[in-house]
């Protein structure tokens, strides 16, 4: 935890992670947060796919594009992308209990996963720029957050799990995918 949080952590307690999506286009964007306490402070970590407040020449639905189920050896799965100043977190969603009634799966579990932007550090530098577009339409430098690269761009169906220096931050489970996904579970 202290490499992803790029400071020392001691003894981190009740880590949760809370996801917030909507439909954008094929895949789905919003925001996640990844939340401890640590020695009696609570530290949260917020990242995003799609927010145009930040990223005006990037659409909703391009920032989400690469946030897609697939199907890979028979078996659906998940990937989403997702940003905050420091790096990027990449989801993985990678089984699910269905009630076999017909209708979409309940819960999930899966893996998260986390790549720090490599940028120089400076005591005289708290918090570093921003990428100047989302992290996965960067093709050179520090920013470039893509996994699965193809060309300038990423096929997030090539592998289950990410590549390209990304680092397992720690695994989920019980993940209710209805409250994830506000309801629109489209394998």
């Amino acid at each position: 935890l202290s490499e992803y949080a790029t400071v020392t952590r001691y003894n981190p307690s009740s880590i949760g992670l809370n996801v917030n999506l909507v439909r954008r286009g094929d895949g789905y964007g919003g925001r996640i947060t990844i939340g401890y306490y640590d020695n009696g402070s609570y530290h949260e970590g917020v990242f995003v796919n799609g927010d145009e407040f930040v990223f005006w020449n990037t659409s909703l639905s391009k920032a989400a594009k690469y946030n897609v189920w697939f199907t890979k050896s028979g078996k659906t799965y998940w990937h989403g992308f997702f940003q905050d100043r420091y790096g990027a977190v990449i989801i993985v969603i990678e089984d699910y209990e269905s009630l076999g009634d017909g209708e979409p799966p309940v819960n999930a579990s899966g893996s998260i996963w986390f790549k720090n932007f490599d940028l120089v550090s400076s005591p005289y530098v708290l918090t570093p720029p921003l990428p100047p577009s989302h992290c996965w339409f960067i093709s050179v430098g520090p920013y470039d957050c893509r996994s699965w690269k193809s060309g300038d761009g990423v096929n997030t169906t090539a592998a289950i799990y990410p590549t390209n220096g990304y680092k397992k931050l720690g695994s989920f489970s019980g993940l209710n995918l209805s409250s994830a996904f506000n309801g629109d579970v489209n394998f």
